[in-house]
């Protein structure tokens, strides 16, 4: 199974170096014999043409704007509508566009809801993230 593998290596990276981040498990797996070699892309040119639609997906995300709600509430500019399929990268909509588009409203909620369902299941056992959640409905609601 592939998970572990790159379990097995990461673990192995971990013991080695006494921690665990994404610039030392580059660093390893940028010799060629490592198992997890294959798993990045090492053509400079396609990783930073791919680096740079990260960081302008980040600057998107990073444009604020204020919105009531009803009261004032700090709000992305542009929020992001996954396109059809798993897999397709979707595009940013003005937030007022989202808002009043029906359709646009749900599929955002829609992908709203399956990042939420993602980090219940990614947390669900740890009784402390259930404690910040029942701390942040409470402060939410005004309760």
């Amino acid at each position: 199974m592939a998970d572990s593998i790159v379990l097995t290596a990461l673990t192995s990276i971990y013991e080695e170096r006494g921690y665990l981040n994404a610039a030392v498990v580059v660093e390893k797996a940028s010799d060629p014999g490592h198992v997890l070699h294959a798993r990045f892309e090492w053509s400079d040119a396609a990783a930073a043409s791919a680096y740079r639609l990260l960081q302008a997906s980040s600057l998107i995300r990073s444009v604020k704007l204020k919105v009531s709600n009803p009261e004032p509430v700090e709000v992305r500019a542009f929020v992001h509508v996954p396109g059809p399929g798993p897999t397709a990268a979707g595009t940013y909509v003005p937030e007022a566009v989202v808002r009043d588009d029906p359709v646009l409203r749900a599929i955002a909620l829609g992908e709203m809801s399956r990042q939420w369902r993602f980090l219940r299941r990614k947390y669900e056992a740890h009784r402390e993230f259930w404690d910040l959640v029942a701390d942040d409905l409470a402060a939410a609601v005004g309760g």
